[in-house]
């Protein structure tokens, strides 16, 4: 494995959930190195956040098979997770693709705001009416899932960015079947993945996609600068 790879098991190692030949390999790393040592504390750290957040959504066990597919991220077999573990496993891949795994930014998690929004993207990936629409299938170009319900809004998990340039940020859009885009709002990437979240007072079948574009950063918006993909609902 590469230093990559050893990284992004942090997570899974911290849960119990990789097998034996994995945990053997990845102890046998840790000794040795000093940044996946301070990736597991801050996994653990995380985990233990987010188990408060959402200790009282009952979690269905297609979640975090959902983020994972979300990120274009094929989903391998494990051994079975508790049903926390499932919550915690999935909000912990939402939480540092909309964070950043970094502490300044994970504290925002004490915020009810953000708490609020996390149990609202949660909602959407756990409904069973919740209908995946994949978008950008090639690995190297923008690429991810969208997670469309009725009622509760959309989710759009979006990977293979590229990090902005200073001054720039990224800002997601509705394009209506009719009439102009709207915008939703400006988010952040953190290994070039992002994530944003809809609650549209529009019916989705007004809609026709979701886009993404670059844009001034603190400037308002009224139409797309430069486009960077547009995903069809379907």
């Amino acid at each position: 494995m590469n230093q990559d790879q050893f990284t992004e098991l942090c997570e899974l190692y911290a849960l119990g959930s990789l097998d034996s030949g994995e945990r053997v390999e990845f102890e046998n790393h840790l000794a040795g190195c000093q940044d996946c040592r301070a990736g597991l504390s801050q996994a653990m750290e995380l985990n233990e956040m987010i188990w408060t957040a959402t200790s009282q959504i009952k979690p269905r066990p297609q979640l975090r098979s959902r983020v994972l597919a979300g990120f274009g991220q094929p989903v391998k077999e494990r051994r079975p997770f508790f049903g926390w573990a499932f919550a915690v496993a999935a909000v912990a891949a939402l939480v540092i693709a909309y964070f950043g795994w970094n502490a300044e930014h994970t504290a925002r998690l004490s915020n009810d705001a953000e708490l609020a929004r996390l149990r609202e993207i949660q909602q959407i990936l756990q409904s069973s009416t919740t209908k995946q629409v994949t978008f950008g299938p090639q690995p190297a170009a923008p690429h991810g899932t969208l997670f469309v319900h009725q009622k509760l809004g959309i989710l759009l998990i979006a990977d293979g960015l590229t990090a902005p340039q200073p001054g720039q940020t990224y800002e997601s859009w509705v394009i209506p079947k009719t009439g102009a885009p709207i915008p939703i709002e400006a988010f952040t990437t953190s290994n070039g993945r992002g994530i944003s979240l809809l609650r549209s007072p529009l019916p989705v079948s007004d809609l026709k996609a979701i886009a993404v574009s670059l844009e001034p950063a603190n400037v308002p918006v009224l139409k797309p600068t430069k486009v960077i993909f547009a995903a069809p609902l379907g």
